[in-house]
């Protein structure tokens, strides 16, 4: 039934398998953190429709290896022509809005590395499965680059301002953390998670999916979240209506941690940590899908016209690996109101994401 799509997939380092009552996507590119290239989620979208209509009751994606997926594979995006990286997006974010309403249960098991672009393909499941290998990070600013893949839905919602904290600071939630805080609707150990999928593959209807990974899931025995004893800091400091509000509360805070937020953000590109900070204010009052629209205009307008920091970044922590990335303009003060208003400006009405409910996509 999907041999056409199967056969793309193995030269995308993607797999398929068919077990019982569950359809089980696996990302296989363990060398390189499960990251994505750019051709791929053109065949994953087909396949999720494909296995919409299915005689499969569910459909279960996960990662190979240490990571569930780190997100797009940077240096093959720096080789990407404008036109390519659009319509990567279209089909990305067209991946996350159809998963929101998926019509069968879809099970994402993040266990392990959860970064960037993994979010189109695991945030909007209803069933997201942590392990005390996971790890969730948002770290675009530091690469010259903002939070996408529906981060401007996703992290404004967090309670005590950690999607602020996230995005501005890359900082990184582990383990338990992610279901406590909401990224995660189950915890499960990653030693059971064979045992599970077997399970899993028995289901036949949401009910039974439901009370499957209700059985699997626990709490760990030696429960200790590191983010707890920082996390009325963190709401404080990030509860600020500009990046520079937020860094003088840290100052104001005075504190170990809040000394090393500070020299954090200073390592960061400054326009990238002031289009977070407004993305994610903006994105509090939009729903799903204006979020994914919203971060395709500033895709499109950054990827233009102001995509300096981003090559930079990428080749100051990625490729040169000199970790001193030269960033354009240097300092938080100098990004002024007006480049945040040319990053931010409409684009042309035939250049806006679209969403397969209202045209139909074609392969």
């Amino acid at each position: 039934m999907f041999s056409k799509i199967l056969n793309a997939f193995k030269s995308n380092h993607v797999n398929l398998k068919e077990v019982k009552n569950a359809a089980i996507i696996t990302f296989n590119r363990p060398q390189k953190m499960n990251t994505f290239t750019p051709e791929m989620p053109i065949y994953l979208y087909q396949l999720f429709k494909d296995l919409e209509k299915s005689d499969k009751s569910q459909v279960i994606i996960q990662g190979s290896g240490k990571a569930f997926c780190a997100g797009l594979d940077l240096k093959e995006a720096l080789q990407m022509k404008f036109d390519e990286i659009s319509r990567l997006n279209f089909y990305t974010s067209n991946i996350m809005d159809y998963i929101s309403h998926y019509k069968k249960p879809y099970i994402a098991l993040i266990d392990g590395i959860c970064m960037g672009g993994a979010c189109f393909f695991s945030m909007t499941a209803k069933y997201r499965i942590a392990t005390e290998r996971t790890i969730f990070a948002m770290p675009e600013a530091e690469i010259g680059f903002f939070t996408n893949a529906g981060a401007s839905y996703i992290l404004p919602r967090l309670k005590y301002n950690l999607g602020f904290y996230i995005a501005l600071a890359g900082a990184r939630l582990y383990g338990y953390e992610t279901k406590k805080f909401g990224l995660a609707s189950h915890f499960v150990e990653s030693k059971r998670m064979d045992e599970l999928l077997k399970a899993l593959a028995e289901c036949n209807d949401d009910y039974q999916v439901s009370k499957t990974i209700a059985k699997f899931s626990s709490i760990p025995n030696d429960l200790h979240c590191d983010i707890d004893e920082i996390l009325s800091s963190v709401d404080k400091c990030f509860d600020g209506d500009s990046v520079e509000e937020i860094v003088d509360n840290l100052h104001l805070d005075g504190s170990e941690w809040a000394m090393q937020t500070v020299r954090t953000l200073n390592k960061m590109s400054p326009t990238s940590l002031k289009v977070c900070h407004k993305l994610l204010t903006n994105g509090k009052k939009l729903n799903l899908q204006e979020c994914l629209k919203l971060e395709h205009l500033l895709m499109t307008n950054i990827m233009r016209e102001f995509n300096h920091d981003f090559i930079e970044g990428v080749r100051a922590l990625i490729l040169e690996k000199d970790l001193k990335p030269k960033w354009e303009p240097k300092k938080l003060h100098d990004v002024k109101d007006d480049l945040l208003s040319k990053i931010f400006a409409p684009i042309p009405k035939d250049k806006e994401l679209t969403f397969e409910s209202n045209e139909k996509a074609k392969l």
